[in-house]
């Protein structure tokens, strides 16, 4: 994974099911637009990344917008309180 500027790129590894592939996830205005390109090993894996990514990352883009939602209602008091989390392994 890398961060450019406001965009994340994430790249799969050999051993991720959806390899080869890159998802570029970029913070505009107050919006996540992602984008993910790649190569699939066969149909059937082609056809859960094609139908089954946008539905991933459209829960994941409503937990971190419920997330920052409360935060910023709690005046930082949820990041605050994650910060006092030991690290995960």
């Amino acid at each position: 994974m890398s961060i450019d500027g406001s965009t994340i790129i994430n790249t799969t590894e050999k051993t991720h099911i959806f390899h080869q592939g890159d998802i570029y996830r970029t913070v505009s205005g107050g919006y996540v637009t992602t984008e993910g390109y790649g190569t699939n090993t066969n149909l059937a894996v082609a056809a859960m990344n094609q139908f089954g990514g946008p539905v991933a990352f459209e829960v994941n883009d409503f937990l971190m917008t419920s997330f920052s939602t409360v935060d910023q209602l709690s005046n930082g008091a949820l990041v605050q309180w994650m910060n006092t989390l030991p690290p995960q392994p």
